[in-house]
């Protein structure tokens, strides 16, 4: 199912509930020590962006466009800070008067990311296919490029491996708890938020599924955007 936002005319994908394992297992050879340890987490249905918010569709809310590679509004906006894209979701909120939309929880981004596997790539255990659904620093001549161009992953979202970087909700926190969880919403306060799925400038490994990283929420970048998510209930 996929739900228009008609004022941007971004697609949201409903994401199904369900549960996963998130991080990654011990035996893992690239596991990082903050994806640990691997524990289980449920989520509710949820609706996610198909694909991150373009230039186009920022500038349309915000009457302005930030971007650095500019010349094609099917790119995806960047050099936006988490305030940012939290400023997007705040005016859109508006116009909807309730807050319907907000950025994904890490848990989220990673469920919503895997769409049911449980292997480090989408494709598999090792980065051989990755370029099949990436733009990372081995196929994007070092630019962004329009979005939804590679193959989506089995939950219809394009582009959640490289591309740019993708602001989430959370605080960031060096490793996980090992209770199993609903809906978690990550720490309560920290430095840095989290961000995912790596950029164009990436390497294969930085575009893991697992991979995390973060950032304070002032920076902005070239290699970071973001997408929305609404709750499904």
């Amino acid at each position: 199912k996929i739900w228009l936002e008609k004022l941007t005319g971004m697609e949201l994908v409903l994401i199904p509930g369900g549960c996963y394992m998130m991080g990654s297992p011990a035996d893992e050879h690239e596991r990082q020590p903050d994806e640990s340890p691997r524990h289980e987490v449920c989520l509710t249905p949820f609706w996610m962006g198909r694909h991150e918010v373009t230039q186009g569709q920022y500038e349309t809310l915000m009457g302005h466009n930030p971007a650095r590679f500019k010349g094609d509004p099917t790119h995806p906006v960047e050099m936006v800070s988490w305030h940012d894209a939290l400023g997007f979701i705040k005016t859109l909120n508006r116009k909807y008067g309730k807050s319907a939309f907000r950025l994904p929880t890490e848990a989220e981004w990673e469920y919503a990311a895997r769409a049911g596997t449980s292997t480090p790539y989408p494709g598999g255990n090792n980065a051989s296919s990755l370029g099949q659904s990436a733009w990372f620093d081995e196929n994007s001549q070092d630019v962004t490029h329009p979005v939804a161009q590679k193959q989506a992953n089995a939950w219809g979202l394009f582009d959640m491996p490289g591309s740019v970087y993708e602001w989430t909700g959370d605080w960031y926190d060096d490793g996980f708890t090992d209770a199993e969880a609903l809906d978690p919403t990550g720490p309560e306060e920290g430095d840095m938020r989290v961000r995912r799925g790596g950029s164009w400038q990436s390497t294969a490994f930085a575009c893991r599924t697992p991979t995390r990283d973060w950032s304070v929420p002032e920076y902005r970048t070239h290699k970071q955007g973001f997408r929305p998510v609404r709750s499904a209930l």
